[in-house]
This record gives structure tokens, sequence and C-alpha cells, in this order.
């Protein structure tokens, strides 16, 4: 009976996390809707469009391979700038303030209007399933991730802070980090980043004399378990892109380099 109910329970939990991940994206692109005004769709003086004459884009084409890519993705890559920004603007506010100040949720809600907005404009293109669910996976990760980070912060983050009372030397060793991670966003996918590396480096880090010992335990902690399970994660993802894809350019990229995929 005890085995059943235990079962039943895992169950139960299993059935509600699969519930609460449908339904960010749902939630997400209703809020990036509601709260983004429809395209202005007039054009601007002086600009005409037009194809680039035929000898340049067949010599783009042949110099350039994979260099030519589906109309709409040019609409479609721009919310994951969303991410990147969010990761550089962490970066520049954690680099002299506590984390727990940091607006996360905004960065949400950013994401899911951007994300919004793009599908108003390649509306007219054919539906590009492999970009929507990059950007629906992508989305609902960077929502889960920030939205935990906010709870936090602002609970037992703020506690440490408070006994505290100034940024340790953890604190400082964990905004060069944002500022890394901020920077590799350009150019690297997000799962080659060096997070138990990073994870090593925090845990030597040495506190200063007047650091307080809570905070600097508690933030070695956190991050440590983040780094691991964030590690554990890209390295799956590596697994498994090694056994299916071909290595990507890095010279052009149709975007930054937060997908799990190009």
């Amino acid at each position: 009976m005890f085995l059943f109910l235990w079962l039943k329970r895992i169950i139960k939990a299993i059935l509600w996390l699969v519930v609460i991940i449908v339904l960010i994206p749902i939630a997400g692109l209703a809020y990036g809707f509601l709260t983004t005004p429809s395209l202005d769709t007039t054009p601007l003086p002086g600009v005409t469009e037009g194809a680039p004459p035929k000898a340049l884009a067949d010599k783009v084409r042949a110099e350039i391979p994979g260099y030519q890519r589906p109309e709409e993705s040019t609409f479609l890559t721009y919310p994951e700038w969303a991410i990147v920004y969010a990761a550089r603007e962490y970066a520049g506010f954690v680099d002299k303030n506590q984390p727990s100040g940091f607006p996360y949720l905004s960065y949400i809600g950013r994401f899911w209007q951007d994300y919004a907005m793009v599908i108003r404009a390649s509306s007219t293109y054919k539906f590009n399933l492999d970009n929507h669910q990059m950007l629906v996976i992508i989305g609902t990760s960077h929502t889960i991730e920030h939205a935990i980070q906010w709870a936090y912060e602002n609970t037992v983050g703020r506690v440490t802070e408070a006994t505290a009372g100034k940024r340790t030397a953890v604190d400082i060793y964990q905004a060069k980090v944002a500022a890394d991670y901020a920077g590799f966003l350009d150019q690297v996918p997000w799962y080659q980043f060096p997070y138990a590396e990073k994870r090593a480096g925090l845990f030597a880090v040495q506190p200063a004399a007047d650091d307080s010992a809570v905070r600097t335990s508690e933030r070695k902690l956190a991050f440590g378990l983040a780094d691991t399970i964030k590690q554990g994660y890209a390295d799956l993802i590596k697994s498994a892109l090694a056994a299916t894809t071909d290595p990507a350019c890095s010279t052009f990229t149709s975007g930054p380099r937060v997908r799990s995929a190009r």
C-alpha cells in the first residue's frame, strides 16, 4: 500500500510538471500578444524591396555554404537576442548591485513580447516548425530559470544579503562569471560554457576577512548546485548533437548562439 501511494504521488507530480511546462509558452504568448500592438506595415519612405542581382546571389551561395536560409527565419531569430541581452544586462547589473534587485520577471515578459511580435511579422510566410520549436523550448527554459532565480534571490538571497551587509568575494566572483557568460553567448552555444570550471573557481574563492560566512556558504551552495545541473544538461545536449548533427559554422550565424541546434 505504501509503495502504491508513493508511486501515485510521483506520477501526480510528474503530470503537474508536464502541465506547467506546457502552460508556460501558452501563457507567455498570451501575455506577449496582449501587451504588444499590431505591426505598422506602412512602407518606410525611400525603402524599396527587391532581390539582389543574380550574379551576386549565386556568388554568395557558392562561396558561403549554408548562408542562405528561409526568409521567415530572419524574423524568428530576433527573440533569441532577448535572452542574450538579458544575460548582458544581468552581468552589468550584478557588477555593482546584489542580484536580488534584478528585474527577472520583466526579462521573462520581454522574450514573449518579442516572440509575439515576430509571429505577427512572419505571419505571411510558411510556418517554420523548426524555428518555432526552438523558440518555444528556449523561451520555456528561459522562463523557468529566471522565475526560479527571482524566487530564490528574493527569499533566501535577501536574507543572506542582510547578514552580509555588503558584496562579498563570492558575489564579486559570480559577477565576473556572469560577464564571461554574456560575452560567450555572442558566438558560442550556451551548452559549451565551462560550468564545471566556473564551479571549481567558485569553491576556490577565499572570503575576505570581514565577509559573512553565511552569505559565502549560501552562494557557494546555490550557484555550485546550479552549475552542476547546467553542466549535466549541457553534456547531454553535446552528446546528442555529436550523434545527430555536423559542427556549426561560427563565422556566419543565424542568430545568437543560445539555441540547442542550428
